[in-house]
């Protein structure tokens, strides 16, 4: 491989791949700090979008109100409660698996020049488990996650620093690797590592907010294997 050019695949998950069916995220935060710290918050609408799980678990304990020693205390413990939880009280029921995602993973992963992999905000434990309700885990040769940083755009270069560990290759060009994902966080990750950005409009953002953006290429959702394809490899 070392010497051939390499197209690198990293798919987000939550409103790319799959979709929870119901407010689940809110509860499981809500219930998190009543747990650990004792307080009734409501979280608004919207408030995980694009976000890593780090990232999220910060900001919902400064909506708390708790202070920042505490979360350093205890959230080692918090991504364990997380990961539980969502082992605890989710079946593949509890998603959508979305358009032609797994026969899109089904053609990526028979060709030899081609690696795919995760970049998602998600736990890797709480990744794991949603891809295993629908058999999905298998596909990704690796991942970046988000116990990593509070800043998405940390899992970029985590992501190709991983590739080089796994691969022959030392390295992969920029303009071969594809970040997949469906909100203006997965176009500003791509950015800041010179990869192309294509976005799927089945999570909560809109073509008008993801447009001046300019990620590469948008699609309703991904059924249109050979238009996702083509956005891939060309």
């Amino acid at each position: 491989m070392k010497n051939e050019r390499h197209t690198l695949v990293l798919f987000d998950i939550d409103g790319t791949l799959l979709i929870y069916k119901d407010g689940l995220p809110n509860r499981m935060f809500s219930e998190m700090v009543l747990h650990f710290f004792g307080k009734d918050i409501t979280i608004p609408k919207g408030f995980f979008s694009g976000k890593t799980d780090k990232a999220i678990i910060a900001e919902v304990l400064e909506l708390a109100e708790v202070p920042d020693d505490e979360l350093k205390k205890d959230e080692a413990a918090i991504m364990d409660w997380i990961a539980e939880y969502v082992e605890r009280e989710t079946t593949p029921d509890s998603f959508h698996l979305l358009p032609n995602v797994k026969n899109i993973l089904d053609i990526l992963s028979k060709k030899n020049d081609t690696t795919i992999a995760l970049l998602t905000g998600n736990l890797e434990r709480c990744a794991d488990i949603k891809l295993g309700h629908f058999g999905l885990e298998d596909y990704f040769v690796f991942g970046a996650f988000g116990e990593i940083s509070v800043d998405r755009n940390d899992l970029g270069p985590a992501a190709l620093d991983r590739f080089a560990e796994v691969s022959d290759s030392a390295s992969v060009h920029n303009e071969d690797v594809v970040v997949i994902g469906d909100t203006i966080s997965d176009v500003l990750c791509a950015k800041h590592i010179g990869a192309k950005s294509i976005i799927t409009l089945t999570g909560r953002t809109t073509r008008e907010m993801i447009e001046p953006y300019s990620p590469h290429h948008i699609f309703d959702d991904l059924s249109d294997t050979e238009k996702v394809l083509n956005a891939i490899y060309n």
